[in-house]
């Protein structure tokens, strides 16, 4: 009975490896690198039992775009503004529309993950063709994405989640400093996979039937269409729908907005012909909305080079330029007070806004009833994991591996967000299960260790073992097992 007690013992360990593998690569390479400098919020030891709380559908890594998910949100108020297309590549800018500090509605999609929508095409007819060859037309498979050339300056983990990304989209990736064969190789597969799924856009047209949903929702309530153009390029770069899928019209020419915000408008502008001034829209340069949403005194979270952190803006760029990265924002630390300058700032982490909002006593008094009563939380603080996503991070007391199974359980069934979740209305938090994940592994193998009163009763019982069998009774039968491995 105690050998079969530690194998399943090593089962369970074996098991939970195998859970922590099956996490998106982003999620488990960032838990690797966990280090919090002295200038940067307390440092917590993610070796310990840990809930991680963050808030549901808002964005966490912000220097690419393409991890960046969103669905929309679409107020229901009359005569609301409503944000209907947006050059993500401005990842500032696009942060603070999609976590709505403005107060409006915004119509824009982005779908990252294959539970998305990423790599998917809507179809109006069974057997039908879908939006690809209306609103791209006929591109090759570097224009619809087939082919990813990274950088020579990607590090291998950095390379690991772009393969990973790359899955959803049937895309080929290869190196910039790879060899002449490879490439050829690379190159070969990436118009295999063009050929193979109809010569259709990589990352799918699902976004925008969604899209659509979202703006005609927007037009139901009356509410004002907004469209946002490169620095200084309001109006220009418009398409007319019939055009979109010319052969000689370049979607992607970085010409008054991206490609995609040119399906967008072409899109508006046909409704607007058809259905009238219900549909007209107002044209917005991202300089005026970034230096709106951030200003000098505001509380921002910046990326310092190596990490996120929080701060002050204390200076904001005389002029938005047409690269992203060349913009300026200038930060002082809030712990340490120094100054950085970045070319990427975000609003405050809104997880304090609802702490604040719902009562940090009756949040910690949610997750307290929906624990098992054994589990004992021992603190809370403020965490940022190293993609720059802010969290709650809640301490607890697990003192067997029963309930520490058991709190694995609760975690990754998804239990507990459901139990906290109903009992939030505006606001909905979410467990990071990868975390979690690695400090139970780590708890697990502690609980398994003797402590003190059972080393000292292992040699009581070997003393006794010199004079003939022994006859082993306790209430815990995992401590029986965990004695029986060290005879």
């Amino acid at each position: 009975a105690e050998a079969n007690e530690s194998q399943r013992l090593r089962e369970e360990v074996a098991q939970l490896q195998e859970e922590v593998r099956s996490f998106p690569q982003a999620d488990a390479a960032a838990a690797q690198n966990v280090q919090e400098p002295e200038n940067r919020l307390p440092q917590v030891d993610v070796q310990e039992p840990h809930l991680y709380f963050t808030l549901r559908d808002k964005p966490a890594i912000l220097e690419k775009t393409a991890d960046i998910p969103y669905h929309g949100h679409i107020k229901q108020e009359e005569g609301l503004d409503c944000y209907v297309s947006f050059p993500g590549k401005y990842a500032a800018g696009w942060d603070a529309l999609i976590k709505e500090h403005h107060g409006q509605s915004v119509a824009c999609v982005f779908l990252c993950t294959p539970a998305d929508g990423l790599g998917k095409h809507y179809k109006e007819e069974v057997g039908g063709q879908c939006y690809c060859p209306t609103i791209y037309g006929q591109r090759d498979f570097r224009t619809f994405g087939y082919l990813k050339e990274l950088p020579a300056s990607c590090s291998e983990a950095e390379e690991k989640i772009e393969v990973e990304k790359a899955k959803a989209t049937k895309t080929v990736v290869v190196r910039s400093d790879a060899s002449d064969k490879d490439k050829q190789e690379a190159e070969e597969k990436a118009r295999q996979a063009w050929e193979d799924s109809g010569r259709v856009a990589s990352w799918g047209c699902e976004w925008f039937h969604t899209w659509k949903k979202q703006v005609a929702e927007a037009v139901r309530l009356k509410q004002r269409l907004k469209v946002v153009f490169f620095p200084a390029q309001t109006g220009k770069g418009i398409v007319s729908f019939e055009d979109l899928n010319r052969d000689d019209v370049n979607l992607w020419d970085g010409v008054g907005c991206g490609g995609s915000q040119k399906c967008e408008i072409a899109y508006l502008e046909r409704m607007r012909q058809q259905q009238g001034e219900a549909w007209n829209y107002d044209h917005v340069d991202v300089s005026h909305f970034l230096k709106e949403e951030f200003i000098v005194g505001a509380k921002v979270d910046a990326w310092d080079g190596k990490l996120w952190c929080r701060g002050t803006l204390v200076g904001v760029p005389s002029a938005i330029p047409k690269k992203p990265e060349d913009a300026r924002w200038t930060i002082q630390s809030q712990t340490s007070g120094h100054l950085f300058v970045t070319d990427r700032v975000r609003h405050a982490d809104f997880i304090q806004t609802m702490l604040a909002e719902v009562g940090r006593e009756k949040f910690m008094g949610l997750v307290k009833d929906s624990l098992p009563t054994e589990v004992a939380i021992v603190k809370d603080q403020e965490f940022v994991f190293p993609d720059g996503s802010p969290s709650l991070a809640i301490r607890l007391r697990i003192q067997h591996i029963e309930l520490l199974q058991y709190m694995r359980n609760l975690v990754l069934s998804n239990d507990l967000e459901i139990k906290i979740n109903k009992a939030l209305t505006k606001w909905q938090v979410r467990v990071d299960k990868t975390f979690f994940c690695k400090a139970f592994e780590a708890e697990l193998v502690n609980l398994s260790d003797l402590t003190d009163h059972q080393k000292q009763k292992l040699a009581d019982i070997k003393e006794l073992m010199k004079h003939g069998d022994v006859h082993l009774s306790a209430p815990a039968i995992l401590a029986q097992a965990i004695l029986a491995q060290g005879l």
